[in-house]
């Protein structure tokens, strides 16, 4: 004996799919790490954005004999490329708290529901883990080859 479905059964059925899609494409897009990039930027460019912002604004300054202005811009172009890091790894680690807890009503649809909870938290552990190192290594640039560099621009001027 053949069961047919009901119009109720259809409409339940479009939706898990639907929201299995949703899921997926959210997955895909924390594994990818794409949507991490456009939503914050990227942490390990932070230096280097700081160093042009910096630049563009006070090369036609340069070179300052001053050594003692020159300390003071560098400590404060180190300040904000730290402060640029942090707020990055910030963003990105909110966003990822934030898409686990938008992925927490989807997962209750499921009949898995912890292993899909567990999924979500895995990637988004990962992705906050992520940060965190890059944040690290950012942070490392920007009292390192930054501090250099900005140093140097503002006592020597930039190469013609």
């Amino acid at each position: 004996m053949r069961r047919f479905l009901n119009a109720s059964d259809v409409r339940h059925q479009v939706h898990r799919l639907f929201v299995t899609a949703m899921l997926a494409l959210a997955v895909l897009a924390l594994i990818g790490k794409a949507a991490h990039a456009q939503a914050c930027g990227s942490i390990l460019e932070q230096p280097e954005e700081v160093l042009d912002t910096f630049l563009g604004q006070l090369a036609i300054t340069f070179p300052i004999e001053d050594a003692s202005v020159c300390e003071k811009l560098t400590k404060a172009a180190v300040s904000a490329c730290h402060k640029a890091v942090s707020d990055t790894a910030s963003c990105q680690t909110s966003l990822a708290s934030g898409v686990l807890k938008g992925t927490k009503p989807v997962c209750s649809t499921f009949k898995n529901q912890s292993g899909c909870l567990d999924d979500a938290k895995s990637v988004a552990d990962g992705d906050k883990a992520d940060a965190a190192a890059q944040a690290e290594t950012a942070h490392a640039e920007c009292d390192g080859g930054f501090e250099g560099a900005i140093a140097n621009a503002c006592a020597n001027g930039l190469p013609m």
